[in-house]
């Protein structure tokens, strides 16, 4: 499986994770996280995806992306008016 790399790319409103532009995690191989800090609203959007970009989906074949070998997601915090968050939107990659 393939090791990725998710890094934060915008943030619209406030993050109550504290995310900020260019903040990154890792999703190793071995089918755990890594990283300083992990948001419950982002990891439960981006892992019905996690596991098909890991086994090889091109991003743009599953609609995720205009470019070959990224994917692009966000949270699931509406943010304002409806709740105290922010939207996040994270870039996916292969670490390698």
């Amino acid at each position: 499986m393939k090791h990725l790399l998710v890094e934060v790319i915008s943030v619209e409103g406030k993050c109550l994770a504290g995310y900020k532009i260019g903040d990154t995690f890792e999703i190793n191989k071995n089918v755990s996280l890594d990283g300083p800090k992990l948001c419950y609203f982002a990891i439960s959007s981006l892992m019905p995806i996690i596991l098909a970009l890991q086994l090889g989906a091109e991003p743009g074949s599953i609609g995720l992306s205009k470019e070959k070998d990224a994917a692009y997601l966000q949270c699931s915090d509406p943010g304002d008016p409806l709740t105290p968050g922010g939207k996040v939107v994270f870039k996916i990659k292969d670490k390698f």
